[in-house]
């Protein structure tokens, strides 16, 4: 008897073998559409972490289902990472922004914005040689990409290659004209630097660029040089942030300072991308000089250092709280009175002021010697 059981069991196990496996669920279409139109809802807001999240979902339920992915989701999915990626980038998030990037390149990998966004992080982050890679890659699979040709003209810059850079950011705006209200002011500016600084002479050092008059004023340009590497080092040990890409600064007679900058009389030097510092009867002002190239070298520094940031998120918020209108926090704008009431002498893309912020110009906050005054 037992035996007749055990075969009636592997007959049965025989017969239940044979059988088809049963095919896997269709993915409810229903769903997939509703998770990809509040994916293009959200992205339309900002929130491209929530977007991207409805659309792997998405992906997700074809794959599972056995069946094709649309290429319309991979497509808005590589767009909200991009979107993610610029969003980490405001943040200086880099390697959360990399990621995001990373992964849209494994969904496309041909997608030129993935490598001139790429391209765009890894010029922020002063990695300019892998950002040129990423961004010829870029116009490699569209050569019409603006944002491409604006980046690269922003890298020929900071080599000081002028002439390649106005070229660039003329190309950018051919292709799309909507950027010539932004980029106009800097290429301007630019246009002016060729002129004022066209027959400089250049010095490097380890990680700076001294451009100056002269074969008179070399020994200058080479103290200037030794100042800013002990600056590098103590800064950076300060900060902890040690920039790899090169600074350039400008040394300028007071009369072409102050005419090239646009710079109030008593200003002792400063940053706009470059240090630009007024060589005034430079052996009787060392010190000051030295102290003004520390100050104006910490200010670069602090501009790239994530935790000294704050994204305009957290500034929306801010507002939105009525803590400025309160009282409770208070906005400082620290840049000049004219540009505090509207003006863009040094080519920005917006004039004028947060609501509610209060201006305290940073200087009045220091000493000839670049030192913070005292409490008293």
């Amino acid at each position: 008897m037992k035996r007749a059981l055990i075969l009636i069991f592997l007959l049965a196990v025989a017969l239940r073998a044979q059988d088809p496996a049963p095919a896997p669920e269709p993915a409810p279409v229903d769903e997939v559409v509703k998770l990809n139109d509040q994916a293009v809802e959200l992205a339309a807001k900002g929130e491209n972490e929530k977007a991207a999240k409805l659309l792997r979902k998405a992906i997700d339920l074809r794959k599972i289902a056995n069946e094709a992915v649309d290429p319309m989701l991979e497509t808005n999915l590589v767009r909200v990472l991009i979107g993610c990626a610029a969003d980490l980038a405001d943040k200086k998030e880099w390697a959360d922004a990399e990621a995001r990037l990373l992964e849209a390149r494994r969904i496309d990998g041909k997608d030129s914005w993935v490598y001139a966004w790429e391209g765009v992080i890894a010029y922020r982050r002063g990695l300019f040689n892998a950002a040129m890679d990423r961004l010829d890659e870029a116009l490699r699979h569209d050569a019409k990409l603006a944002l491409a040709h604006e980046y690269q003209g922003m890298i020929h810059y900071k080599r000081e290659n002028l002439e390649l850079a106005l070229r660039s950011f003329r190309i950018a705006i051919e292709i799309e004209p909507e950027r010539k209200s932004r980029l106009e002011p800097f290429m301007t500016k630019l246009e002016r630097e060729m002129v004022r600084e066209g027959s400089m002479r250049f010095l490097r050092s380890t990680h700076f660029v001294c451009k100056y008059g002269d074969e008179q004023e070399r020994q200058v340009a080479e103290e200037v040089l030794d100042y800013l590497e002990d600056a590098y080092a103590r800064v950076g040990a300060a900060l902890r942030e040690y920039p790899q890409e090169s600074l350039t600064v400008v040394l300028y007679a007071d009369r072409d300072f102050h005419s090239a900058t646009g710079a109030q009389g008593w200003a002792a030097g400063i940053f706009d991308g470059k240090i630009r510092v007024p060589i005034r009867n430079f052996r009787g002002v060392r010190r000051q000089i030295r102290a003004t190239l520390f100050h104006e070298y910490t200010h670069f520094v602090v501009s790239r250092v994530s935790t000294w940031h704050i994204g305009r998120d957290d500034v929306r918020a801010l507002l939105d709280s009525d803590s400025v209108a309160s009282g409770a926090a208070v906005l400082l704008d620290t840049r000049e009175q004219r540009e505090y009431e509207g003006q863009t002498p040094y080519g920005e893309s917006r004039g004028g002021h947060i609501p509610g912020a209060v201006h305290l110009f940073y200087e009045d906050l220091l000493h000839a010697s670049g030192r913070l005054r005292s409490v008293d």
